[in-house]
């Protein structure tokens, strides 16, 4: 069997901010690997890469055992098809149309555009494959309705049945549990499970949904501050001090490794004073973690669990979950804080 992907020590930096540091991480054939970690933490970054959004200043990227160099555009002929965070279909399409062009993108395009006389043939052929992936994820009823008629759940099904019609060797699913609930999650995690066995197809999952990661990954690389901090099977991933660090701080370990459940956890935003004298962002026994410009308790703050009381602009945050967060000014998702009345909104994140 030919290696799947492979990334070796790459490096990132945007000015002065080191987004990826001597990463590595391979993804074989037929296996699926998840990159979990904080926001901030550069899983997006290792993505664009791969697809050749962003270029490494160090190391090297190979697919199949070939150098990749992708181009954005030419991702399709290098074996590599992505789903995005959001939904991202042609509105003006079906579904059965936006999963043909996944299709397209190995097929003859140029013939179909001059109208050659097998483009007919071709066009059949493809809205039959199409119609088939629809209904491998059970939403061939849906097949001529457009996109905005839908549920969300379906639309995020049709895009990863348009991912799939390239047929790629390699599989990038961002956050496909964005929007999701408990019960689709689980439908989720058994078509990706069943991805690999069906299609031979290297599949690279980044995800904050910790239970679908468990639960769907072969292997798991955890990423903190741009740097690999721990990588293994879910079970040794599940037991690193490193990872409990990377999302709970290092004051939540005990001498033995144990995390405890973090308590009175304050989130505020400071001003440039508080840059000044250092305070860039700390982490210190918190539940999740803060990235300069990001005013999210991590995890917990996601995931709607009371971490302690956090505060904004002085405003207290209900409870530190991620619908007070973002009636109070703060974001539940990665995104800056409104600044507070009088504020500059120049601040940055502290987590005392």
């Amino acid at each position: 069997m030919s290696p799947g992907l492979e990334l070796a020590g790459i490096g990132v930096r945007f000015g002065g901010l080191t987004a990826l540091d001597d990463v590595s991480l391979t993804v074989p054939p037929g296996r699926i690997v998840g990159v979990i970690g904080p926001n901030g933490a550069g899983k997006t970054t290792v993505f664009n890469v791969i697809c050749g959004f962003v270029a490494p200043h160090t190391g090297t990227l190979s697919l199949g055992g070939r150098p990749l160099r992708p181009k954005p555009h030419r991702l399709a002929r290098a074996g590599i098809a992505r789903t995005l965070q959001g939904v991202g279909l042609f509105a003006g399409l079906t579904l059965a149309e936006n999963v043909m062009t996944g299709a397209r993108a190995r097929a003859g395009f140029v013939s179909s555009l001059l109208g050659a006389p097998w483009a007919a043939r071709d066009e059949r052929r493809l809205r039959t494959e199409a119609l088939a992936l629809l209904d491998s994820l059970d939403i061939a009823r849906h097949a001529d309705a457009l996109p905005a008629t839908l549920p969300y759940a379906i639309q995020k099904k049709a895009g990863l049945a348009r991912a799939l019609a390239a047929r790629p060797r390699l599989l990038l699913l961002d956050e496909p549990a964005g929007g999701l609930g408990a019960e689709e999650i689980d439908e989720l995690a058994a078509l990706i499970r069943d991805l690999p066995s069906s299609a031979g197809t290297a599949v690279l999952l980044v995800e904050h949904h910790m239970d679908l990661v468990m639960s769907v990954c072969d292997e798991i690389v955890v990423l903190d501050f741009g740097r690999v901090v721990a990588t293994g099977t879910p079970d040794r991933v599940r037991g690193e001090p490193a990872v409990a660090a990377a999302y709970l701080g290092t004051e939540a370990i005990t001498p033995d490794g144990a995390a405890l459940a973090p308590r009175d956890t304050r989130l505020a935003a400071t001003g440039p004073a508080d840059a000044a004298a250092g305070g860039a962002t700390t982490r210190d026994a918190t539940a999740g973690s803060a990235t300069a410009g990001s005013a999210t308790a991590g995890s917990a703050t996601a995931g709607g669990t009371t971490a302690g009381d956090a505060t904004t602009g002085g405003a207290l945050v209900d409870g530190a979950t991620a619908d007070g967060a973002a009636a109070g000014g703060a974001a539940a998702g990665g995104r800056p804080p409104d600044p507070p009345p009088g504020g500059s909104g120049d601040g940055v994140v502290a987590i005392r």
